[in-house]
């Protein structure tokens, strides 16, 4: 009798933080989809500015373009925006391509960018368009 009686505990234990794990897990991707959808906005800088256009999915995934004014070039956008709303871009090839870092917040998003093999760097800012 004892016997199963722990046996009952610990199944509702491990019950219990399976739920408990599931819903942590529920919220860190209700927190991510908040950030989905466009977004655009601008870049500036010591050498080099242009717009940019990203697009977040609910996992917190992006992709997009950056758009330079100075070199009249369209590089491709890879990244992440994680719960808290940072997030880490880069744009272009790893031997010559820039890195955007920022911070996602209600329907703004802004931070600072680099590239160091062309000693660019400087800032961004931007909006989110729909959903």
């Amino acid at each position: 009798m004892k016997v199963m009686k722990k046996v009952k505990i610990l199944l509702f234990g491990i019950i219990g933080l399976m739920t408990l794990s599931c819903s942590i897990g529920d919220e860190n991707a209700k927190i991510i989809s908040i950030y989905e959808g466009s977004w655009s906005g601008t870049y500036t800088g010591t050498k080099d500015n242009g717009d940019w256009e990203l697009q977040v999915d609910k996992e917190g995934n992006i992709t997009g373009i950056t758009k330079s004014y100075v070199n009249e070039g369209i590089s491709k956008v890879e990244g992440s925006v994680y719960s808290n709303g940072d997030l880490y871009v880069s744009s272009g090839t790893t031997s010559g391509g820039s890195v955007f870092i920022g911070e996602m917040s209600g329907n703004i998003v802004k931070g600072s960018w680099v590239n160091e093999v062309e000693d660019f760097s400087g800032e961004w800012t931007g909006n989110k368009l729909s959903k």
